[in-house]
């Protein structure tokens, strides 16, 4: 007897419109402006009744936090008051951080030595439970501009 896992892939822009099929291509497009960070969704819908793990990688152009991320992914189950405070942007503060040097920050962990192209998974890792879905954020960085580049990535 063999237990089988089904799942889906489908991908979206807006989180509303999915694509469903084999070998979905995540296109963010050749009108990124450098230091964008345009986002791209992945839903993994598991259609069977067997609860499994998943981990996904990118095997171009890979995150430098990708392990890092993983062990950050597993404190955010941590939700204690402190560490919600942290996180919080002191709108009064001049040199609180705004989303957009929270971005910029991201961007300089996640490319290796701050500059370069990576695709960022969140979360890269997880379980997905029977006859549910999870939605990984997949976020395109780019510093350099020395030729087009293809800006795409393969399910």
């Amino acid at each position: 007897m063999y237990l089988q896992v089904g799942v889906i892939y489908s991908v979206s822009a807006d989180r509303e419109s999915w694509l469903t099929g084999d070998g979905i291509l995540i296109d963010f497009g050749g009108n990124n402006l450098l230091h964008d960070a345009p986002k791209m969704y992945l839903r993994i819908q598991n259609t069977s009744g067997i609860e499994t793990d998943y981990r996904l990688a990118m095997e171009s152009f890979p995150s430098a936090m990708a392990a890092e991320g993983s062990k950050e992914e597993a404190g955010c189950a941590e939700s204690s008051p402190a560490r919600l405070l942290k996180k919080t942007a002191n709108l009064a503060d001049p040199t609180a951080k705004t989303g957009a040097k929270l971005v910029k920050e991201m961007r300089v962990k996640t490319l290796t030595g701050g500059a370069g192209i990576a695709f960022h998974l969140q979360p890269s890792t997880g379980k997905l439970a029977p006859f549910s879905e999870v939605i990984l954020i997949i976020i395109f960085f780019i510093t350099i501009v020395d030729k087009p580049l293809q800006s795409s990535c393969t399910v």
